[in-house]
């Protein structure tokens, strides 16, 4: 039975519980004794905060905040899967929240971990699901670039998914 039909409640009470429990987590799981859960912690609660009705700018700030120190220890070099996972949501919800400038960046360090992965020799299955996982990464990072009136930036957002022959060249 899929989860949408068996939760009960409230959704917003339902949000807060998530986030209260995603906290309570944290204080368990501390950066320094298991980093990897925490920033598992982190990146799950990002998403409830966006979920929640109310102050939807501090939540907002809130979610990046915690998409963020996820990326403090999901590093490119170190967990690039998680890393380009938890980047591309960052990146989306920051174009999401207009802020460009911002949204670059991280879109940026996303499509390196994703070349990073992809540059290890993969299985055809491996390939394809880290295709299916980075989705329109690169599509994204072009748009964000476009709005921050970088052209050129967005033009090299297509070329580099050119490259990967995933796009016909120009």
């Amino acid at each position: 039975m899929p989860i949408s039909i068996r939760v009960r409640g409230d959704r917003a009470d339902n949000q807060e519980t998530a986030i209260a429990h995603l906290q309570a987590a944290l204080t368990v799981f501390t950066h320094a004794e298991y980093p990897r859960e925490w920033a598992t912690a982190q990146r799950a609660s990002a998403t409830p905060f966006l979920a929640v009705s109310g102050a939807r700018r501090a939540r907002t700030g809130q979610s990046h905040c915690a998409y963020e120190a996820a990326l403090s220890v999901f590093t490119r070099d170190t967990f690039p899967l998680q890393h380009m996972e938890t980047a591309r949501t960052l990146g989306r919800n920051l174009m999401e929240a207009r802020e460009w400038q911002k949204a670059g960046p991280v879109h940026a360090s996303a499509r390196e971990a994703f070349l990073l992965l992809f540059g290890q020799g993969l299985e055809e299955t491996e390939t394809r699901a880290l295709i299916a996982e980075a989705g329109p990464l690169f599509a994204e990072a072009a748009f964000a670039a476009a709005q921050q009136r970088g052209r050129p930036r967005a033009r090299s957002s297509l070329r580099a998914k050119a490259g990967l022959g995933c796009w016909p060249s120009p």
